[in-house]
């Protein structure tokens, strides 16, 4: 005996997952609540636009802020150290180009006393990188292993860009430093 499963009307109500990337502009998969399957063309960004603009807008301003180490920088040159002018007001929203004198600096504080606060700061800093370039590298390993060199996430070059970002120190003088010690 088998009973004819129970009918249900369609319901013209879809939803959309909450993981869909916003702003891929392509179709998105939607499960109605009577079964099926069904497209809809209803782009991403109309729900999460707002979200995001606010998101990005946020993004913009802190790429204008002196970032944890320019405000270092900044510490050091305000407690006597010799952090060049042309680091301190330097455009923060470009790359930070690591310093001959901000690695003196740095050579210096490692070289006195090892309970200076400011030596304890680098060191803190060190362990921070340190978490980063951790990160970085299981991030790599973890994408090398799901997709290999495919194409990244965005049309980025993926394993491959993350490999050239796996190589860079994060406050890169406090690396460099130590081999002056």
């Amino acid at each position: 005996m088998s009973s004819a499963p129970a009918t249900v009307a369609p319901s013209p109500t879809t939803l959309t997952p909450p993981d869909v990337p916003v702003g891929t502009g392509r179709h998105v998969a939607a499960v109605s609540v009577s079964g099926p399957v069904e497209r809809t063309t209803r782009a991403p960004q109309a729900r999460y636009g707002k979200a995001v603009l606010a998101a990005a807008q946020q993004l913009e301003k802190a790429l204008h802020q002196p970032s944890l180490y320019d405000e270092v920088l900044g510490l050091l040159a305000r407690r006597g150290h010799a952090v060049p002018e042309a680091v301190l007001a330097r455009d923060v929203s470009r790359r930070y180009e690591p310093s001959a004198e901000v690695e003196a600096v740095w050579t210096e504080l490692y070289s006195g006393d090892p309970d200076n606060e400011l030596a304890r700061l680098g060191e803190a800093l060190t362990d921070v990188a340190e978490l980063v370039w951790r990160w970085r590298n299981d991030h790599l390993v973890a994408t090398r292993r799901a997709m290999g060199s495919k194409t990244g996430t965005g049309g980025s070059a993926g394993v491959a860009w993350l490999e050239k970002r796996a190589q860079k120190n994060v406050f890169p003088e406090l690396w460099t430093a130590r081999s002056h010690v």
